[in-house]
């Protein structure tokens, strides 16, 4: 399918000429919940089309319903850059959503975005639900009364409060005492905890960061804070048996 040749019917003003270039034969309102294939974040139609496409420098597409863009394909990324360039707010440089490279040209953010190591760590290590099931540490079901420790920070609370709230705190990179401990090295399963919490973090705020436990750095992009909690947690370690020896 063609992604630029989509046609979707929206019930929307001309407030937008591009929603005309939206897919699938089906009729979509715009208070209809959607997801951006980019990112996974759920939203309003409304929100997608009015707001949430220029957070993407309108690189994204709608999960289940357009084509999903090849990064890889300069010549595509570039031709969407110029089309909307003129209802982008920020045209003196393009952040990576991936790595928070920095790019001035749409040529440079193009060529950037081609060969962006975060990215292609982050295809490579794209694992499915099941996959996480499969490999999850925990085989012990609890009770939302059930005292437990959160193997993190040690913190002692109900089951209910550390599923609701609690991990969060840690975005959701922690575990109970008892299950097995996080591997901070296993960049799959940083970058799936990550993405499982995604939604609800940022549902009320425009722009979200991320802010390093360890040593208070902020990082805007889902995947570069999961390099960077990697890179920390190591050198949290060396740290840590130093201390030790001392």
């Amino acid at each position: 399918m063609d992604h630029e040749n989509v046609k979707v019917k929206v019930e929307f003003d001309d407030e937008d000429e591009s929603i005309s270039n939206l897919v699938t034969p089906s009729i979509i309102s715009h208070d209809s919940t959607v997801t951006c294939g980019n990112c996974k974040k759920q939203m309003s139609l409304h929100e997608y089309i009015i707001q949430h496409r220029k957070s993407h420098y309108y690189l994204c597409w709608l999960e289940g319903v357009e084509d999903k863009i090849d990064f890889t394909d300069t010549s595509q990324v570039q031709k969407i850059l110029k089309e909307n360039s003129e209802m982008l707010k920020t045209k003196s440089k393009f952040v990576c959503e991936w790595c928070d490279d920095i790019k001035l040209t749409i040529a440079g953010f193009s060529k950037h975005l081609k060969n962006c190591v975060a990215k292609t760590m982050l295809c490579e290590n794209d694992i499915n639900q099941e996959d996480l099931q499969k490999n999850s540490s925990s085989s012990i079901t609890y009770s939302n009364d059930s005292i437990v420790s959160c193997g993190r920070c040690k913190e002692s609370m109900k089951y209910a409060e550390y599923k609701n709230e609690h991990r969060y705190k840690h975005y959701n990179l922690c575990w109970l005492d008892g299950e097995e401990k996080l591997d901070y090295s296993n960049q799959n399963k940083i970058t799936e905890l990550l993405k499982e919490i995604l939604p609800k973090l940022t549902e009320n705020v425009k722009k979200y960061y991320f802010i390093c436990e360890w040593c208070g750095e902020k990082r805007n992009s889902l995947l570069g804070f999961a390099i960077h909690v990697m890179k920390c947690a190591k050198e949290q370690n060396v740290i840590t048996i130093l201390t030790i020896k001392l």
